[in-house]
């Protein structure tokens, strides 16, 4: 019975985690390959020009209880995840407008933070001024 639970489990964040990848494109993410999607909670990628060079953003979708799923991010900048604080929540049975929904909203809190970091700030103001 528990194998059954946990199987049922797989295959549902599997589907939501591969109808996300699809949506994810159309904002300029990378998806991660589908072994990374079938085995671990990494979702997708986006590099962000910075003043030291490209820096790598993550998506991720994680478990949050029964049904519920949790989209996070993480990007580093001077040693914290600026994303720390976004967060958006989905459940096993979002219709595809939901989720693209929900995905909008997360990815507009990312790109948000990650121009508020250090690096991309720095090099946001000196192309400003160019």
């Amino acid at each position: 019975m528990r194998a059954s639970l946990k199987d049922g489990f797989a295959m549902t964040i599997c589907r939501t985690k591969s109808e996300l990848s699809q949506l994810v494109t159309a904002y300029g993410w990378l998806p991660a390959s589908p072994f990374d999607l079938r085995h671990t909670g990494i979702l997708a990628t986006k590099d962000y020009d910075t003043a030291v060079g490209p820096k790598t953003a993550s998506l991720w979708l994680v478990p949050a209880g029964a049904g519920e799923f949790r989209l996070a991010g993480n990007y580093c900048s001077e040693g914290r995840n600026v994303l720390s604080t976004v967060s958006g929540y989905c459940l096993e049975s979002s219709s595809r407008h939901d989720l693209q929904g929900t995905l909008e909203k997360v990815l507009s809190q990312i790109d948000h933070n990650v121009d508020q970091s250090y690096a991309r700030r720095l090099l946001l103001r000196h192309s400003i001024g160019s």
